[in-house]
């Protein structure tokens, strides 16, 4: 089967990134951290809380940060200031910092979803699955809905070949979202592994009722030809080179 994945990877920041109230894709910016004063004096607590939010989701992340460290030593306390703070502070690299905002958000808000899935992140990117797998559950627990947290630990599952947990994950991806069919050509090809040929047939069929990829078609053709039904096979194999010709 072709892995879905990878056009998954195509939109990283979808399945590994989330925040509070801004957009989950920061960008790749590279600017000082530095902290100014001069021209955010004028504003209440509560304002600069919001221009940094704003400031933020129009991706002028050092003029967030400025604002974000001013309110920590200021004492605002609130778990979106240390779970987007985290975010910026682990998109520039700076992940002691960002464990530990994320890990003071989960200590004063441990109801706060986000900031145990972006922890999770982090462990994740450096290797600590385990780690990963157990905070990032957490954040499902708290938040059920919480479709990035419910993908990242489905990608967990699928890199660790643990393909019965990752057939459960990815079934509650798309309990929330009925027309993903990227989560469906990942179930679809799960199944195969497992040996259920049927289950998996219908689930890329309804992929390709959904949206007509070239990957539907290739995992399509793959199971077909798994099952000896070479007709078939041809068949899908054309319309996906139809859908992708490369």
């Amino acid at each position: 089967m072709e892995d879905s994945r990878k056009e998954k990877k195509g939109n990283d920041k979808v399945v590994e990134l989330n925040t509070f109230s801004v957009p989950s894709d920061l960008g790749e910016t590279k600017e000082n951290l530095s902290i100014t004063t001069d021209k955010i004096s004028q504003y209440s607590i509560d304002g600069l809380f919001k221009q940094a939010l704003i400031f933020q989701s129009e991706g002028k992340i050092s003029d967030a940060a400025n604002i974000y460290q001013n309110l920590l030593e200021e004492g605002f306390c609130d778990p979106s200031l240390f779970n987007n703070y985290g975010v910026i502070c682990k998109d520039k690299e700076l992940i002691e910092k960002a464990i530990d905002l994320f890990n003071e958000s989960i200590s004063k808000f441990p109801e706060y979803a986000y900031s145990y899935f972006n922890l999770g992140d982090i462990y994740k990117r450096s290797g600590r699955i385990e780690d990963a797998k157990k905070i990032i559950k957490k954040a499902i627990a708290l938040k059920p809905d919480f479709l990035n947290a419910h993908y990242s630990l489905a990608l967990i599952y699928l890199d660790l070949e643990e393909n019965k947990e990752a057939e459960l994950c990815l079934k509650k991806i798309i309990e929330i979202t009925p027309n993903d069919t990227n989560a469906k050509n990942l179930l679809g090809d799960v199944l195969v592994k497992l040996g259920k040929y049927i289950e998996a047939e219908v689930v890329f069929r309804d992929s390709i009722n959904i949206k007509k990829t070239a990957i539907s078609y290739s995992n399509l053709s793959a199971l077909m030809h798994k099952l000896g039904r070479f007709e078939e096979a041809e068949i899908y194999i054309r319309n996906a080179i139809d859908e992708n010709p490369n």
